[in-house]
C-alpha cells in the first residue's frame, strides 16, 4: 500500500479547491435568484431591503461574492426560508475529494 505524504494531499487540495468553491458559489447564486424571482422581488428591491448596493446583491446572484452570514440570515427572513432551503446544494463525495490514484483522500 503506498503511503501518501502530506504535502501531496494539502496540493491537492489547494488545486481542487479554487473549483469546487466556485461551482458552490455559482449554485448558491442560482438557488439565490430562483428564490427571489419566486417572491416577485427585484435585485434592487432586495438590495434596498438588506441595505446593500444593487450590484453587491447582483454579485451574489452571479457567484463572483459570497454574502456575510448575517447577511444569509437576512436574506432567508427575508425570502421567509429557512437556512437549509437556501443552501439545497449538498456536494457528494466524488465533488469534494478528488481521486488519488484511485483512492480518496477522505474515506
Amino acid at each position: 500500500m503506498k503511503t501518501i505524504k502530506r504535502e501531496e494531499v494539502v496540493k491537492t487540495f489547494i488545486e481542487n479547491y479554487e473549483s469546487l468553491n466556485q461551482k458552490i458559489s455559482i449554485q448558491f447564486g442560482n438557488k439565490l435568484q430562483e428564490l427571489r424571482k419566486e417572491c416577485n422581488i427585484t435585485q434592487k428591491q432586495m438590495a434596498d431591503i438588506l441595505i446593500v448596493a444593487e450590484s453587491t446583491y447582483a454579485n451574489w446572484e452571479q457567484g463572483r461574492r459570497e454574502p456575510s452570514l448575517l447577511y444569509l440570515l437576512a436574506i432567508s427572513r427575508t425570502l421567509r426560508i429557512s437556512m437549509d432551503e437556501l443552501f439545497d446544494f449538498v456536494p457528494t463525495g466524488d465533488e469534494i475529494y478528488e481521486k488519488y490514484n484511485g483512492k480518496y483522500l477522505v474515506e
